[in-house]
Parts: structure tokens; C-alpha cells; sequence
């Protein structure tokens, strides 16, 4: 098994921010590439929500499917989901009805896959405008406008995108963007001198990362809350974290005990490492009967809900589990005492 196949469990179901994200991605997308170029004015809105609802819907169906445990919460019970499809489909509407206007002129490329092989980058653009010889490359955001200029970290990537269309091109856009949720735009300018800096900082850095000669960040509570990796990371074991707050529950060690009752299945745990820290033992509920497990297994749960009491937790849709198997881990023995 590879060292990315071997990850993969560390991977989130999808979210509903991020779903949403990807929706309006789509919807977007295929304006841009002329699938509504035949709908009426009149049929336009109610052809575009169908096809808003459609895209939900398989959304909804993938994190299901994803979902170790508990199936997520219906779409319209999504955080911001009736403003999200708000701006969703004014911005599609809008972009028709300007495509409309268009006439013959050539149509943008959506989905533009970009390869540096002297960098080892790939990335893909969002959307490429077509300015008579030049192009514009734009980023589509779901956020709102926040007016002025582009945000620094979006000058980062447009310039990354930029310089991976000199290399497929030789010749860099004349242009970035950015396209927000409503349809607006922030303009910005193409500088080579900063793209050839920026390329140059990338390169350095992919250096280093092979050459390890970057140490490992120190461990707190800002950097390792959303962290995919905390439950292996000895750096964050060994950290005293008995102050942190708003860090979700997670628990590493060994199953003690299963106990199958009717409409649950619990695992007493031995714990090696938890959160709350010194926990001695910890009793996880809604563990899914589907899922492999045995006394004696070394086990990672991360991302669970707090149940009540002290070291009850329950299981939820976007859970974490690992199961190793009886034998430590190599690298995870340094936090198992």
C-alpha cells in the first residue's frame, strides 16, 4: 500500500460548506461552457434551480455514501444554504444573460487542468477568458464580495496559476480575477517580477521539503485544531494542551471491551492520548457495526461529539477511525507510553 492510500482515512466526508462550494462551482461552470445557451429568459430561472436542486441532491448522495457513520443533515438544514442558493442562481442567471450578449464571441474554458513539471505543480483554473489574444484567468469564490482588492492569499494563487500558463503557453495572461458569489469581479495585474519571485520562493521550498531540512512547527491550539494528522503527530501529544479550548474529542489506544446493545455498539478504550488530555479510559458510542474491530486492537478516533459525563463520546457522520490492528504503529509509538 502506498504512503497516500495509507491516508486516506484521514480524509473529511465532504461538508456542507464545502458541498455548497462545489454546487455553485458546477452551476456556474456549465453556464460558461453554453448549457443554458438554448433556455428562454422566461424558462431560465426555473430551468437553473431544477439543475441547482439536481446538483444538491447528488451532492448530498456522495457524503452519504463517504459518511462512516451517521448520515449528514438534510441540504436545507445546511448552514447559509438558502443564501448560498440565492446568490447561486442570481449569479448563474446573470452570467447567461451576459453570455447571451456575447454573440459569437469565443467561449471561455472552464476546468483548465495546469502542469509545471520544473516546479512538480499542477492546478487547475477555475475559468479562462478569451480578450482577443490574451486571456483572463478567473477564480471562482462562493464567499461575498469584501470590495477593494483581491485578497492577498487569492494573489498567491492567481500568480501560481499565471505562472503555470507561461509554462503551458509562454506567454502569461494579460489579467487575474476573481469571480465572487453574486457574480461580481476583483481585478488585479499581472507582474512578472513578482510571479518570477513567487516561483523562485516555491522552488526554494520544494528544496527544503525534500531535503528535510525544515523542522517540525511547534504544536498550538490555532494550528492543530483543524489538523488532520494531530492523533500521529508526537509533537502534539507531548504538548501540554490541558488550557486549550474548543478542540473537538479524540481518543488513541486500546479497545478494552465492545458491548453490542440494541441500537448501539460501544468500545471501552484503554487511552494512550486523548482530548480532553488524562483521560484513563474513554467509552465511544454509535460505533458502526460495519466497521472492523476487535479486543486488543490499537485504535484512533478523532473528531468525536461529546456524549455528557466524563469520557463518553458519541460517533458522528464526519468521525475519524483507524484501526492498526494489535501491533503499535512504528510511527505512532512515541505517544503510546
Amino acid at each position: 500500500m502506498t504512503l497516500r492510500e495509507d491516508f486516506n482515512w484521514l480524509t473529511l466526508p465532504s461538508s456542507e460548506a464545502q458541498a455548497l462550494g462545489t454546487v455553485s462551482h458546477k452551476l456556474a461552470e456549465e453556464i460558461d461552457r453554453g448549457g443554458f445557451d438554448q433556455i428562454s429568459d422566461g424558462e431560465l430561472f426555473d430551468t437553473v434551480l431544477n439543475r441547482w436542486n439536481e446538483l444538491v441532491a447528488s451532492a448530498f448522495g456522495e457524503m452519504k455514501s463517504q459518511s462512516l457513520f451517521s448520515s449528514p443533515a438534510l441540504p436545507k438544514r445546511w448552514p447559509f444554504y438558502v443564501m448560498k442558493q440565492a446568490a447561486a442562481l442570481d449569479r448563474a442567471t446573470f452570467r447567461r444573460r451576459m453570455r447571451a450578449q456575447g454573440g459569437g464571441a469565443r467561449r471561455p474554458e472552464v476546468e483548465v487542468f495546469l502542469e509545471s513539471e520544473s516546479l512538480q505543480l499542477v492546478g487547475r483554473a477555475d475559468k479562462i477568458e478569451y480578450l482577443g489574444e490574451d486571456v483572463r484567468i478567473i477564480d471562482l469564490k462562493t464567499a461575498e464580495n469584501p470590495g477593494g482588492a483581491i485578497p492577498t492569499v487569492y494573489q498567491f494563487q492567481l500568480a501560481l496559476y499565471s505562472a503555470l500558463w507561461r509554462e503551458k503557453t509562454g506567454k502569461l495572461p494579460v489579467s487575474v480575477a476573481i469571480e465572487w458569489q453574486d457574480g461580481s469581479r476583483s481585478f488585479g495585474q499581472v507582474n512578472e517580477s513578482e510571479i518570477d519571485e513567487i516561483v523562485q520562493r516555491l522552488s526554494d521550498l520544494r528544496i527544503d521539503l525534500l531535503s528535510s531540512n525544515i523542522p517540525a512547527g511547534a504544536a498550538n491550539e490555532v494550528t492543530c485544531r483543524y489538523c488532520s494528522f494531530r492523533t500521529l503527530c508526537p509533537e502534539f501529544q507531548a504538548t501540554d494542551r490541558s488550557t486549550w479550548v474548543r478542540q473537538s474529542p479524540f481518543v488513541v489506544g486500546r479497545v478494552q471491551q465492545i458491548i453490542d446493545t440494541r441500537g448501539d455498539r460501544v468500545l471501552v478504550i484503554q487511552s494512550h492520548s486523548s482530548q480532553p488530555p488524562n483521560l484513563e479510559r474513554v467509552v465511544v458510542h454509535k460505533f458502526s457495526s460495519a466497521e472492523a474491530c476487535s479486543t486488543g486492537d490499537f485504535v484512533a478516533f478523532d473528531r468525536l461529539s461529546w456524549r455528557g459525563g466524563d469520557g463518553n463520546f458519541d460517533v458522528v457522520w464526519n468521525s475519524r477511525y483507524r484501526n492498526f490492528g494489535e501491533k503499535i504503529p512504528e510511527f505512532i509509538e512515541s505517544i503510546s507510553g
